[in-house]
């Protein structure tokens, strides 16, 4: 069983009846339990549209219950899954499909999918979700990976960032270390869960710990204050606009006096504003744990596919290898024992070494009045 699986699982053991899904706009909730049963019967639904290991699944599920189902029911088949923004069209679906070669796609059955694919196996995931089984002529599997993450496309083309388990549980433990979220908070999901900055700061603590979300389908201003008071919610894991938005739009009645823990990091959050809302509210925005975390994080994981892939390359014949014996080898952490892999990590150390004391060497006071 995969460490996600596991985790959920203990939860479940525990507490099967707990809410950790509250869905204020229809007033229902899911229970650990509940998601417990629904991956299980989602797990079921993949296997008898034939997808195997390394598949992929393309899912337009969105802020809802059964996105965190899926997720556990793809980890349990060994099925790699990509989510795609719940409001693309069944044209910008098919194209994401048709470009990562994905096996499967789970989109609302309120798009009509056969008349641009033809007949093809389909199933009800749910009521309001089907499951549609795709071909293509050159078939692309995704081995080792748990979820392929689409960038914005904001500075670029649109790109996909293959992620390991592994992966998603050393970011989920970093953002539960930085921001000190634990199993009896709640937090607000106004963020698209199946992005990037809602699967780390949302779904992680949910699956790993059981910490509860205020689910809802999207960002909306004058609920979110009401369902912080309603349901208690201490954290809230937002963009830029959105705190800009307070700011120029107070709740009525004040900011909830719950809701004390919040973070901003999808985007760099200026200091003017961090100040403002502290001045108007009385809370803080911290960014330093946050971004020091996340950039531990990364600078982990790029000292690994650094390693692998020069690894990768001497096997390919593409770089000469040079064994320095004695040395450990410690494939998992990208660790091999040649000089030109420990080289170009070493460099990469050296680096985080730099931005370390740059971020924490104590600047020179101005000394203009």
């Amino acid at each position: 069983m995969s460490q996600i699986l596991s985790r959920f699982a203990e939860i479940c053991r525990r507490e099967p009846t707990r809410p950790i899904l509250h869905l204020p706009a229809v007033a229902a909730a899911w229970s650990a339990g509940d998601v417990w049963d629904a991956h299980r019967r989602y797990a079921d639904r993949l296997a008898s549209i034939g997808l195997g290991p390394g598949q992929l699944v393309l899912s337009a599920a969105g802020n809802s219950p059964a996105s965190v189902a899926l997720l556990l029911a793809c980890l349990a088949a060994d099925v790699p899954i990509m989510p795609v923004d719940a409001g693309a069209t069944m044209p910008e679906i098919l194209a994401f499909a048709d470009r990562f070669a994905a096996a499967a796609m789970i989109v609302p059955a309120a798009l009509d999918v056969q008349p641009r694919v033809g007949r093809l196996p389909t199933v009800d995931l749910d009521p309001g979700l089907r499951l549609t089984r795709l071909h293509h002529r050159d078939p692309r599997g995704y081995p080792g990976a748990a979820i392929l993450k689409l960038t914005s496309g904001s500075t670029g083309p649109v790109k996909a960032t293959l992620t390991t388990e592994a992966q998603m549980v050393a970011d989920g433990d970093h953002i539960v270390a930085a921001m000190g979220i634990d199993a009896s908070d709640t937090q607000i999901a106004s963020i698209p869960i199946s992005h990037a900055y809602g699967l780390g700061s949302l779904m992680m603590p949910l699956l790993m710990l059981g910490t509860a979300c205020v689910l809802r389908d999207s960002f909306v201003p004058h609920q979110l204050p009401a369902d912080a008071r309603r349901f208690g919610a201490r954290i809230f894991p937002g963009v830029p606009f959105m705190f800009e938005y307070f700011l120029a739009n107070p709740p009525a009645g004040g900011w909830p006096p719950t809701l004390q823990r919040l973070m901003s990091a999808g985007a760099p959050l200026a200091p003017a504003t961090v100040r403002a809302f502290h001045d108007r509210y009385g809370v803080k925005i911290p960014m330093r744990p946050f971004f020091t975390a996340t950039s531990l994080l990364l600078y982990y994981m790029a000292f690994v596919f650094m390693g692998k892939g020069i690894r990768e390359l001497q096997e390919g014949n593409v770089l000469p290898i040079t064994v320095i014996r004695g040395l450990p080898n410690v494939p998992s952490m990208g660790i091999f024992p040649s000089v030109e892999t420990l080289t170009a990590q070493l460099l990469l150390v050296i680096l985080l070494v730099f931005a370390v004391a740059k971020t924490f060497w104590p600047r020179a006071q101005d000394p203009t009045p």
